[in-house]
């Protein structure tokens, strides 16, 4: 890693660092190629790697010149994605939450990762979305495509389409019971218990809450644990009775 020549830049990069870990932020010795924007922008001195934690598998490129916080931060491109077609996307929310947060004279970093995680969390729980609604679309071709099998007529009744929790191979979405607010150190904590009957779908339920709920899915955080009770002896009476999930 090269050293970095803005002293308030480097002091933010530690701080980001320390608290969503040391890949977050790294500095890299390649220079940048990109063109002053305006006649009075100076050239970029320092560029840097980011990565946003609920999106490890993109990582962007930022330049900085000597004026920061003074001036904003400049998105390069993307160092790396995870499929074609998905980096234009990401950058165009980088660029808009850069052109959001930044302020003359304040660092930014730290405020433009939170805004990058919401963010990206609205576009994954759209994402999800729309595969549960191309998930309801192939099962309608399918009943429609399928004339072999007579079916008899319902009075009253009607086929609903796939929901977004049969997507996570449930029947129903989880019946949460959610405590009141908690606020320690700044901190918030909300816990959240459902009643189940195995650790399978305990799983399931995780998968749920983190695909479903944006601010769950980007939260620092985040404490899941289960109780199982079981009955004495072995073979169908030591089958797990109940079991329980606490999510803060």
């Amino acid at each position: 890693m090269t050293s970095c020549p803005n002293d308030e830049l480097a002091e933010e990069i530690n701080s980001v660092n320390a608290i969503y870990g040391p890949s977050t932020i790294t500095l890299t010795s390649n220079p940048s190629n990109s063109p002053p924007r305006r006649p009075n922008e100076l050239p970029v001195t320092t560029t840097i790697i980011l990565r946003i934690p609920n999106r490890p598998d993109f990582s962007f490129l930022l330049g900085f010149d000597s004026k920061y916080p003074s001036s904003p931060p400049r998105v390069i491109g993307t160092a790396s994605t995870s499929s074609r077609g998905e980096g234009k996307k990401c950058l165009d929310v980088l660029s808009g939450s850069v052109q959001k947060v930044w302020q003359d004279g304040f660092v930014c970093l730290y405020d433009l990762i939170e805004e990058c995680v919401e963010r990206f969390g609205d576009m994954r729980g759209g994402e999800l979305e729309e595969s549960a609604a191309a998930a309801a679309a192939a099962a309608a071709g399918d009943e429609t495509a399928d004339t072999s099998t007579p079916v008899s007529p319902t009075v009253g009744t009607t086929s609903s389409p796939p929901s977004l929790h049969a997507s996570f191979g449930l029947e129903s979405p989880p019946d949460w019971v959610v405590s009141e607010p908690v606020t320690e150190k700044k901190s918030v904590f909300i816990a959240r218990v459902a009643r189940v009957q195995s650790t399978e779908t305990a799983k399931k339920y995780l998968d749920y809450l983190l695909g479903t709920e944006k601010k769950i899915a980007a939260a620092t955080h985040n404490i899941t644990a289960w109780r199982i009770k079981q009955k004495p002896g072995r073979g169908p009476n030591g089958v797990p009775s109940d079991c329980y999930i606490l999510c803060s």
